[in-house]
């Protein structure tokens, strides 16, 4: 039989990422203006964007609960000092920043930015400098992500399904210059970028919204904090099945948490939903729900989801789901003393992922009590054994005892 070693097979899966697709349609060099989409709490301040070769940002329709995709418009969008901002739920409330006072949104002044002087010198530099990037598609929109006099300038270079680079640029007394360096799409395509704010932040942030053309959605962000273009957080499955979501769990329109929903074999392919929060400007876990199968019919089928929802349970041990922690009990009242090394770790996962022969089982039966087997083979050929002990309580098999044999 041929070994598959776990941790180099788990490399593999997370590099090899699916590219997906938008759509961008050709039109000739046209201004737009970002469209406040009520589910989103996408920024009032977005300035204004001018594509070369490229249409506005299609309208992409995500999954229930998810933000909804910005749209663009070639029309002025409203003046923020005459309409609040709307909520990602729909209500209304006052940014909490406003926009520099010496860029509107109204129409005389897109009109007057359409192909002129404001935005060619920033497309000029940033062409010379990054001269083996393909500009035959781009975008350009005015920003106002810092405490700096200037507003910031944010360039994206993409081709007619996804975007795949961004540039920060603002203008100083020295010239034009690049803040934060060059940002470049990874493993994942990014079919669109909106500017949201966070709670706890004074200026916005930008949300790239990543997907693999198939089961799989997720999300970037990105700020410029002292003149540096960092990551807050990716979340995006690295198995390529999963969604996940940017949330504004208390509704006052800025978001301040996200979801995770997996359900592929980087969960052992229970369906998980992890809950983070947004607590002193980071991320933190704050729960995880799984949804749980019926109880185990036999020993054998014990003793696999005991390991498998241990294996997970050590995953997020901080904040266990409650069900899990119930289950392990049930099926394993001292489970909170048995624990596994890496080696057992990926030979119960190679097992799970259906490769059954690289951890055979025994099982013997009798009376009501029933002792199952299980072992594998490690590399310098010893063998590895775990032997469980199990008793038929209230007619459902629990374990009652487990002896690690090396």
């Amino acid at each position: 039989m041929k070994k598959r070693p776990f941790l180099s097979f788990c490399v593999c899966i997370m590099t090899v990422m699916l590219l997906s697709s938008c759509k961008f349609s050709s039109s000739p060099a046209v201004t737009v203006t970002s469209q406040n989409s009520p589910e989103t709490g996408t920024d009032t301040a977005l300035r204004t964007m001018a594509t070369e070769t490229a249409a506005p940002i299609a309208e992409k329709e995500t999954d229930k609960g998810a933000p909804t995709s910005a749209s663009f418009k070639e029309t002025a969008s409203p003046s923020p000092t005459t309409a609040p901002t709307p909520d990602p739920n729909g209500a209304t409330s006052s940014p909490s920043t406003t926009m520099k006072e010496d860029r509107t949104n109204s129409p005389e002044a897109i009109l007057q930015e359409n192909g002129s002087a404001e935005f060619k010198p920033f497309l000029d530099f940033v062409k010379a400098k990054h001269l083996d990037e393909d500009w035959s598609s781009t975008s350009i929109q005015f920003a106002d992500l810092t405490p700096e006099a200037a507003d910031e300038v944010i360039v994206i270079s993409k081709d007619s399904e996804y975007i795949n680079s961004l540039y920060i640029l603002r203008e100083s007394e020295g010239g034009i210059e690049e803040v934060g360096g060059e940002w470049s799409a990874g493993g994942y395509s990014v079919y669109e970028m909106q500017l949201v704010r966070l709670e706890g932040r004074d200026y916005p942030v930008i949300l790239l919204l990543l997907t693999n053309g198939g089961p799989m959605t997720g999300f970037e962000l990105l700020a410029v904090d002292n003149n540096a273009l960092t990551t807050l957080v990716y979340s995006a499955s690295p198995t390529g099945a999963g969604n996940d979501q940017l949330k504004d769990f208390d509704g006052d329109g800025l978001y301040d948490g996200y979801v995770q929903n997996r359900y592929s074999y980087d969960v052992l392919y229970y369906d998980v939903t992890r809950t983070y929060l947004l607590k002193y400007g980071e991320f933190v876990l704050d729960g995880m729900v799984v949804n749980l199968p019926d109880y185990p019919a036999d020993p054998k089928s014990v003793v696999e989801q005991f390991l498998s929802l241990k294996i997970l349970y050590g995953y997020d041990d901080s904040r266990p789901s409650p069900d899990m922690e119930s289950r392990l009990l049930q099926l394993y009242a001292k489970h909170g003393q048995f624990q596994m090394d890496d080696a057992w770790i990926e030979a119960i996962m190679q097992s799970l992922w259906e490769y059954e022969d690289y951890m055979p089982y025994e099982v013997t039966e009798s009376a009501g009590q029933s002792t199952v087997s299980v072992s594998f083979k490690g590399e310098d050929g010893s063998v590895h054994k775990l032997s469980f002990q199990l008793v038929m309580d209230n007619g459902k098999w629990t374990i009652s005892r487990i002896d690690k044999i090396l």
